[in-house]
């Protein structure tokens, strides 16, 4: 059976739960997907048919999925990310969970107080470092190339410049924090520390939302709070220097 995992959050929107599972089901023998727990009983029965999953514990209670798991993947909605990686490290269960680990709404010190315990197993998925790509270039850049004075990098996706996409809860402020520069640029930022050693002293940037609209979400809303673009660039010790687009 190996390591029991328990996915949180089984939305569709951008899919990201489904890679999830697509990955353990890769490493059969070594883990194997316990539990689903989402905000409907249908949310994680339909995760469950579309991956052929068997013998999957669903509910909708947290509490309930950390009694049958070693190990948490939080695909969740970003503000639920801090207080259920706590409640999850409080039952001594590993937590791997999609960026960021928290808003800026937190309390002051809330997730440093939570990663000093030397009982906490956390770690946010930057998977981009893992990519082969990636490590060639860290390679390069360490064994034959030398010292980075200048970085530029972008990086993007189409499906928000379609209008037709509704409000979803990537665009309102409470429930993400931030738009194009935390869910792209936040990647750039751990790959230009990663991969080329720069770790930025200052920054500035500038975001942008092209669609301040949207059709309405199951609430009603339809203003888009977030960015959809940004541009940003920064300056780290001796001048080194950085620049990156990140669009949703």
């Amino acid at each position: 059976m190996g390591i029991r995992i328990g996915i949180v959050g089984a939305g569709t929107t951008v899919a990201i739960a489904d890679r999830h599972v697509e990955g353990f089901l890769a490493q059969a023998g070594r883990c194997t997907v316990a539990a689903v727990c989402s905000r409907t009983l249908e949310g994680c029965r339909r995760l469950c048919v579309r991956h052929g999953l068997d013998g999957v514990r669903m509910t909708t209670r947290l509490e309930e999925l950390l009694d049958v798991v070693d190990a948490v993947v939080l695909c969740t909605p970003n503000q639920f990310h801090l207080p259920y990686t706590e409640r999850a490290v409080e039952r001594g269960k590993a937590v791997l969970l999609e960026k960021p680990l928290g808003l800026q709404t937190a309390p002051p010190g809330q997730a440093e107080r939570l990663l000093a315990r030397r009982d906490a197993r956390v770690m946010v998925a930057y998977v981009y470092r893992y990519t082969a790509v990636v490590e060639r270039l860290r390679s390069l850049l360490r064994q034959r190339m030398g010292r980075v004075y200048l970085a530029q990098a972008s990086q993007g996706g189409t499906r928000l410049a379609d209008p037709a996409v509704p409000l979803e809860w990537r665009m309102r402020r409470s429930a993400s924090g931030s738009g194009a520069l935390g869910d792209f640029g936040s990647h750039l930022l751990d790959l230009l520390q990663y991969a080329a050693g720069v770790e930025l002293a200052e920054a500035a940037g500038y975001g942008g939302t092209f669609l301040p609209t949207r059709r309405p979400d199951g609430q009603g809303n339809t203003c888009v709070e977030n960015d959809d673009a940004f541009v940003f660039c920064g300056r780290g010790p001796a001048g080194r220097c950085a620049a990156s687009p990140s669009a949703g």
